[in-house]
């Protein structure tokens, strides 16, 4: 699976942000990548990103972005809304505008939201590598910025970790030369209430939900031990759905 942050293909709005890049390049990106897809053994799934609530982007924009994304045949499409650090009340809500409008178009055009950002034409077409990230499966990172988290045996952990997080060096310079070392990992370890904290932040962003009697076997507790007053709050507002197996977002709450 190759995946390409284009971000926009207006090279104005590109610009406004300061981003490296252009349309073009992105576009010439597309081209290459899904002429030779075909070459590789067992074929090769292509995404692209975009990102709502840029500088200068409107609705017609991120419709049109979209529709050019797909007019490459692609099957998978995620749509990021910007991350603003201290964002004015006014452009949180343009931001979650125009995801929304982007969301609801990809929707349209065949496409199901199975996390809150990503969109497939079928099931077959979904990340699967970030599916397990999003489930908190148990994963490696390979290459520069790559993370992978694994659990330990409580038994034989050091100061309480449930969890390892390796994270590989992100400077390309210094993973090469570490890398015939094997020096090329950082790790950091995960607390019980670090890895219960991801469980529902991950698992609250996906369509399905989290699932309830996974959580239940790998913490030895059910949901409602943590976040019991929450779900129940929640529930009444109509912003939180929960069967003997999952627990998610209605979608009201995902909006």
């Amino acid at each position: 699976r190759l995946s390409l942050g284009v971000q926009s293909l207006r090279d104005e709005v590109l610009r406004a942000e300061r981003r490296a890049a252009s349309a073009e390049c992105a576009r010439t990106a597309l081209r290459v990548m899904t002429a030779n897809a075909r070459f590789f053994s067992g074929g090769v799934r292509i995404s692209a990103d975009l990102i709502a609530g840029l500088r200068g982007q409107t609705a017609r924009m991120v419709r049109e972005d979209i529709d050019e994304l797909l007019s490459f045949g692609l099957r998978h499409v995620s749509l990021y809304g910007l991350c603003v650090p201290h964002p004015t009340e006014t452009q949180e809500e343009r931001i979650a505008a125009l995801w929304a409008h982007g969301s609801a178009y990809l929707v349209r055009a065949g496409f199901n939201r199975y996390e809150l950002s990503n969109f497939a034409r079928t099931a077959a077409d979904e990340s699967a590598h970030n599916r397990a990230y999003w489930r908190m499966a148990p994963h490696a990172g390979v290459g520069p910025g790559a993370v992978g988290t694994r659990f330990v045996n409580l038994s034989l952990s050091k100061e309480g970790a449930w969890a390892i997080r390796s994270t590989v060096r992100k400077h390309l310079g210094q993973y090469l030369a570490e890398v015939c070392r094997g020096n090329v990992y950082e790790h950091e370890f995960l607390t019980e209430h670090m890895c219960v904290q991801e469980a529902l932040l991950m698992g609250l962003r996906l369509e399905q939900g989290l699932d309830v009697v996974t959580f239940r076997a790998r913490f030895g507790k059910g949901i409602e031990a943590y976040i019991g007053k929450t779900i129940a709050r929640w529930q009444c507002h109509g912003r939180m759905q929960r069967t003997a197996t999952s627990l998610r977002l209605s979608a009201q709450a995902r909006v």
